[in-house]
């Protein structure tokens, strides 16, 4: 996809556990384990070390007015969030015959970014609500099983973006969402680690895509899914997928690892032909 974004702007080791993928079940079903036999291994990512915040070179590519016209054009900058609840919304849908509730989280106009197993199998009929109540239909327009993330299209919908960094070991921050009612929820953590996740897609099939993960000491429950693990500095350094099975850690996909998944789709208009199977 194109790069429309020169100058850039904002988007914006080893476990002994078995991680649960976060499906979005009806509160009520709770987590559902999606990996089963051997599960992903995880590494060390960056030998502990601090890394420089990159350019990520996806910020602002998804301008509708710049894709439609197949060029970049003077769309301006979506707005920065100063609330990161701003930019999230509970994203809802009756998947795979089963009510689905999820996070997503908003990365330019009318764009944003969830996880695959949230919207795998779904038919149409997606919404995302933010925290004044307003509800907007979505159309899933791009899915990656291997990174477990999917990209919504919400054209009505206008809001804050969050920016992004890399996860830096051992900082804090929070996981956030929106429980029903658009009720605030958040979980701390102190203890952010960039790892490496190789092994399984979201189907427990063998994969050879290695993901930049962020590994964090948090309790996330149903719902999480989707959303945003934020530093100290409120930017989005990951994207819930998954909780341990047995300990109170969480896994998200690193906020680079986006990049990858968005050069990779062929339009951000058009509804993807096929969103998968269900997770079993």
């Amino acid at each position: 996809m194109r790069d429309c974004s020169e100058a850039g702007r904002p988007i914006a080791a080893c476990s002994k556990v078995s991680p649960y993928l976060l499906t979005p079940p009806s509160p009520a079903r709770g987590l559902r384990s999606c990996w089963n036999t051997p599960p992903p291994r995880f590494e060390p990512y960056w030998n502990g070390s601090v890394r420089s915040t990159p350019s990520y070179k996806w910020a602002g590519f998804l301008v509708a007015a710049a894709l439609l016209a197949g060029a970049c054009g003077n769309a301006p900058a979506p707005e920065v969030a100063t609330d990161p609840f701003d930019a999230v919304a509970q994203l809802r849908g009756l998947v795979c015959d089963r009510e689905m509730v999820g996070s997503a989280v908003m990365i330019d106009d009318h764009y944003l970014i969830t996880v695959a197993h949230n919207v795998a199998g779904s038919d149409g009929g997606l919404t995302v609500t933010f925290e004044d109540g307003v509800q907007y239909p979505a159309t899933l327009v791009g899915i990656d099983f291997d990174r477990d993330l999917a990209l919504l299209r919400a054209p009505t919908v206008k809001r804050p973006i969050l920016t992004v960094a890399p996860a830096v070991t051992g900082e804090g921050g929070r996981l956030i969402r929106l429980r029903a009612e658009h009720e605030r929820a958040e979980v701390q953590f102190t203890d952010a680690e960039p790892i490496i996740a190789v092994g399984r897609n979201i189907y427990d099939d063998q994969s050879d895509v290695r993901r930049q993960n962020v590994r964090v000491t948090a309790r996330a429950g149903s719902g999480y899914s989707g959303g945003p693990v934020l530093n100290d500095q409120n930017q989005m350094v990951g994207v819930v997928y998954a909780a341990a099975r047995l300990d109170e850690v969480t896994y998200a996909t690193a906020s680079s690892e986006i990049d990858i998944f968005l050069d990779s789709i062929e339009s951000s208009t058009t509804p993807v032909s096929d969103s998968g199977r269900c997770p079993t």
